[in-house]
């Protein structure tokens, strides 16, 4: 495939309204290993918008940026030495920009996208591409946040900041793996809808684990319990 697609790029940081172009540009092409999106969803990260602002005099690391990290869409196109299973598959994706080594500089903020197959991921058909959308970032950094010191079956979890869209991960995961949750949150709407879910909330915001236990049971719950704070980012996707 060789024309053009539409794109949303910045070749100077800046505030969005001065900085972001929409237009075409040329369709990209996978490479060893790579495989080529065509994406539905393009999800937003507080990283993409820091990048694309100059969050503290970070400089361009390519002369055009298409930013996203995140998306999901449908394999059109692998390229060689890629596994061919994926092709025609509903996938979400991952680290597209690389941001966190600066190699790449085409994300998802476009009609496609091209980028290493091990950083695409199957989505299941009950699952809306705009929710695929949203998992990268968030859904990976609560993974790490429930799991980095092992299984949770049996645990206490005090999710800080339990509206945010890490957090929202976070507490699913760890309510799945058999730990209880308890969660702060400031609106009250919020904590409704996460009692739904099971877990017991409070609305005092950012509380200590200490203020928690003391709420709950005293202070030998601490000793069975691991306290995760999670940035309360928004959920937002094009």
């Amino acid at each position: 495939m060789n024309f053009n697609m539409k794109a949303a790029w910045y070749e100077q940081t800046g505030p969005a309204a001065n900085v972001l172009r929409i237009g075409e540009l040329p369709l990209p092409q996978p490479g060893s290993g790579e495989v080529l999106v065509k994406v539905h969803a393009s999800g937003i990260n507080p990283s993409d918008t820091k990048m694309r602002a100059g969050w503290r005099n970070t400089a361009m690391a390519f002369p055009r940026i298409v930013p996203h990290a995140d998306g999901a869409g449908e394999v059109v196109a692998i390229g060689p030495a890629a596994d061919s299973a994926l092709l025609h598959r509903r996938v979400w994706v991952y680290n597209a920009t690389a941001l966190y080594d600066a190699s790449r500089g085409l994300g998802t903020a476009a009609e496609y996208c091209a980028l290493p197959a091990g950083q695409v991921v199957p989505l299941a058909d009950g699952t809306a591409y705009e929710q695929g959308a949203c998992l990268g970032v968030p859904a990976c950094t609560a993974h790490r946040a429930v799991f980095s010191e092992g299984p949770v079956d049996g645990q206490t979890i005090l999710v800080q900041g339990g509206a945010g869209c890490v957090a929202h991960y976070a507490i699913q995961l760890a309510t799945l793996s058999g730990a209880r949750v308890i969660a702060t949150v400031r609106k009250r709407l919020l904590m409704l809808a996460l009692q739904a879910r099971r877990t017991q909330c409070f609305t005092q915001g950012r509380m200590s684990c200490n203020a928690c236990a003391t709420s709950l049971e005293g202070k030998a719950w601490i000793e069975s319990s691991r306290s995760i704070w999670v940035p309360t980012w928004p959920l937002m996707c094009n």
